[in-house]
């Protein structure tokens, strides 16, 4: 194997160049821990109201630690089939396919973790349908967990 072929660790990189985004401690923080923190990138009102929404659609207090640990609300099965979607959840899993369509055409990698349910969406034709689904959309890790009836993950 050449020198040039060895994977360079980041924590190895020096930068030589003047620093044109990153500032020296964040090139510091980047190679030590592997992300940058981006201060003032979305405006705080952004972040407030998304933090509002987020206790809203949740059904908690931000203010009352007894509303913290409610059992979740919204199941997460999911069905190619809208009439089986809808009859298994409750509601349809049209917003899910959009929102889905609309991340892949904005160029947003995707994983789709699939829970294989048995008597809900464990038929090939099922399985073929999601792997159709994914592949439209560019993705290209698609793990399918399968679930027992008990509702644990089979190992």
């Amino acid at each position: 194997m050449a020198a040039t072929d060895r994977a360079v660790q980041l924590k190895d990189i020096k930068e030589a160049l003047t620093f044109r985004v990153l500032s020296s401690d964040d090139w510091q923080h980047w190679t030590t821990w592997g992300y940058v923190i981006v201060r003032d990138a979305v405006p705080v009102e952004y972040i407030d109201r998304l933090k509002a929404l987020l206790w809203e659609f949740h059904e908690m207090d931000p203010s009352n630690p007894c509303t913290w640990n409610k059992r979740q609300l919204r199941d997460n099965e999911m069905h190619m089939d809208g009439a089986r979607h809808r009859s298994a959840i409750g509601r349809d899993n049209a917003g899910i396919l959009e929102n889905a369509r609309l991340a892949a055409r904005l160029g947003i990698a995707m994983t789709i973790r699939v829970p294989v349910i048995p008597g809900f969406n464990d038929q090939p034709q099922e399985i073929i349908a999601i792997g159709k689904f994914a592949r439209s959309l560019g993705v290209r890790e698609l793990p399918f967990c399968p679930i027992t009836p008990t509702g644990r993950l089979r190992t």
